[in-house]
Formats: structure tokens, C-alpha cells, sequence
């Protein structure tokens, strides 16, 4: 819906664009004569063609979301795009990306949007937008869904000595694992998620260190954040 007043917003303005360019035409002609109508009036109207297209892409996108579904049921989830729908059982969504963009400009922030990335065991990605309805409802529900199964099995596959990479980060059992370097389970202070990063806290001798790293580089963050804090007080 929001796209769809955005689009009209801005047809609007196309509108306004085209009137005034239709003005500044008439000012100069009843003023100045025919030679310099063009010089006039032009600048409006290239920002009238401008808006159109402007207009016409954010239609399109309108349309685009507007076909995409969101179903959950109780084994999974259906995604549906216009007239086809492809069904993903709890057990075939092996990896969750959350990305939230923030925009702003100069350290300030007037906006974020939320993105999520399913990735299926099979197939293909699957790509959400706040531009879907409850988002975060779909989302926080999906979670409570997947991560119980992967945390049986990373905790399953830990204990028999395997190794739980998590993008950036591997997770083994002396310790985790960064660009070569081991932080110790007895290093570790805190971990923190917030403004779209994951924080790990620990110590260096007698100094206190901090490692951040972008949440979107790191799948299932969720149950990374989760693994690092149980694995780190049992190691």
C-alpha cells in the first residue's frame, strides 16, 4: 500500500511539473515571444519525464510486491509469487540472513528497513522485504521454528568434535575462531547484538577487547549469539 501512495505521490509531482512547465511557457511567450519559450518551459518538463519514469518504476515494484505472499502453516511456510507457490518444510530452511539498513547521513538516522534472506537446503534463495505484510511477526515465528531443530544439531555435531562455521566465525572447541585467530571459551565476556552487529567481548591479559562484525555476513546470528554464550560456559 505504501508503495502505491508513493507512486501516486509522485505522479502528483509529475503533474505539477507538467503545469508549470505549461506556465513558464505561457509567461514567456506573452513576454518575451516564441524564441524562448522552449528555454523556458523545458527544465520543468525534464523534470516531469523524469518524475514519470520515477513514477512508473515504483508502479511496477507496487505490483511486484503485491503478487509476493508470505503463508505459514504448520510444517513451514509457502511462498507464493503471482500464481506460483513454492512450499519449504521447517526442516529445508537451513540458514536465516537478517540485514537492517539504516539510512541516514552524518551519523544521523532518520530510517531503516528490514531484509531477510531464507536459505533453503535445495533451490532457490528466498528474499523478504518489510515491504511484506508483519514482517517481523513472520520472521520472529519462523525462528522460533528453525532454531530449536539447528541447535540440537549444532550442539549434536559440536559434542562429536566438529567445527560450527557461522560466515566470519567458526566455532570450535578451543575457542572461536577469527582470521586465523582463536579467542578462547574462557576469553569470552559478552556478546551483544545491536545496530545491526554482533559484538563479542572478551579479555587479552589484563586488557579488554572487542570484536564486531556485521550481522549480515553471519547466518543464523540468532544461534550463533545463543551457541557462543551456552558452549562458552560449559567449555
Amino acid at each position: 500500500m505504501q508503495l502505491y501512495v508513493l507512486a501516486g505521490l509522485t505522479f502528483f509531482a509529475f503533474a505539477a511539473a507538467i503545469a508549470f512547465g505549461f506556465w513558464r511557457w505561457y509567461f514567456a511567450y506573452a513576454n518575451y515571444g516564441p524564441a524562448v519559450v522552449w528555454r523556458w518551459a523545458s527544465p520543468a518538463w525534464a523534470a516531469a519525464a523524469a518524475l514519470f519514469a520515477l513514477g512508473a518504476v515504483q508502479t511496477l515494484r507496487a505490483i511486484q510486491v503485491a503478487r509476493r505472499r508470505l503463508y505459514l502453516y504448520a510444517g513451514g511456510i509457502v511462498w507464493q509469487v503471482g500464481g506460483r507457490a513454492r512450499a519449504l518444510a521447517w526442516a529445508e530452511i537451513a540458514q536465516i540472513y537478517t540485514v537492517m539498513v539504516r539510512y541516514g547521513l552524518f551519523g544521523l538516522v532518520w530510517g531503516s528497513r528490514l531484509r531477510v534472506t531464507l536459505v533453503p537446503s535445495r533451490g532457490r534463495l528466498i528474499h523478504l522485504t518489510e515491504d511484506l505484510a508483519d514482517l517481523d511477526t513472520l520472521l520472529q515465528h519462523i525462528k522460533h521454528s528453525v532454531y530449536p531443530r539447528l541447535l540440537a544439531q549444532s550442539r549434536q555435531a559440536f559434542n562429536a568434535g566438529e567445527a560450527l562455521p557461522f560466515g566470519p566465525l567458526t566455532l570450535q572447541r578451543d575457542g572461536i575462531l577469527r582470521h586465523g585467530r582463536v579467542i578462547p571459551w574462557r576469553a569470552v565476556r559478552t556478546t551483544n547484538l545491536d545496530s545491526g552487529r554482533l559484538t563479542i567481548t572478551f579479555t587479552e591479559g589484563q586488557t579488554q577487547s572487542r570484536v564486531r562484525i556485521p550481522v549480515s555476513r553471519i547466518p543464523n546470528a540468532d544461534l550463533c549469539i545463543q551457541l557462543i554464550e551456552v558452549l562458552g560456559s560449559e567449555t
